[in-house]
């Protein structure tokens, strides 16, 4: 309590001080005007603001809720929606990849298929130009054979004759010619 009596004191004598001085604000006598102003003017800006700012703000706070709360939804809605369409995809994605594997093995299949058929129609026209080569080279063989004798009694004719001098007739020179050849053909075979 003596402490308060000493706080008073010593407010009172900085007042009377300050009104010494001629500051207002600490003149006691002047205290209740400035109390009643204060007053006055916290009771207007109380009215100003509760009437006018804080529905205004309340509004606009309002507003903003809804706002956001609506686009909370629509993300929301959204978000779902995407999940939706992100399991139609994986879905859609499997079943085409089940589609390609399933053509890719037919296609395979096709494929090998048409492999082993060209394989065998080549095979069958290798087969059939080997039996004609084969044929051509008997032709051949027998010609050249043919063409061999002839030759073979042109040859011996003029060596006959070249050697003896005597004319010689086919016939004789055949007779040569295939007791030669046969000798050497039974080689060759």
């Amino acid at each position: 309590m003596g402490k308060i009596i000493l706080l008073s004191m010593i407010l009172s004598s900085a007042a009377q001080a300050a009104e010494k001085a001629g500051m207002p604000q600490l003149d006691p006598t002047t205290w209740f005007p400035q109390i009643f102003w204060l007053i006055i003017t916290f009771a207007f800006l109380y009215i100003v603001i509760s009437k006018l700012v804080l529905p205004k703000l309340s509004e606009t706070i309002e507003q903003r809720n809804d706002h956001i709360s609506d686009h909370i939804d629509e993300a929301s809605s959204l978000k779902n929606q995407a999940e939706e369409k992100y399991k139609e995809y994986i879905e859609v994605v499997a079943i085409a990849k089940k589609e390609a594997q399933d053509l890719i093995a037919e296609n395979k299949k096709k494929l090998q298929d048409n492999f082993d058929d060209n394989k065998k129609k080549i095979n069958l026209k290798l087969e059939e130009k080997l039996k004609e080569v084969d044929q051509e080279i008997k032709t051949f063989k027998k010609e050249a054979a043919s063409n061999i004798e002839n030759i073979s009694k042109e040859i011996a004719k003029e060596l006959v004759k070249t050697v003896s001098k005597i004319d010689t007739n086919d016939a004789s020179a055949g007779v040569i010619v295939n007791e030669v050849s046969k000798k050497y053909l039974k080689e060759l075979n």
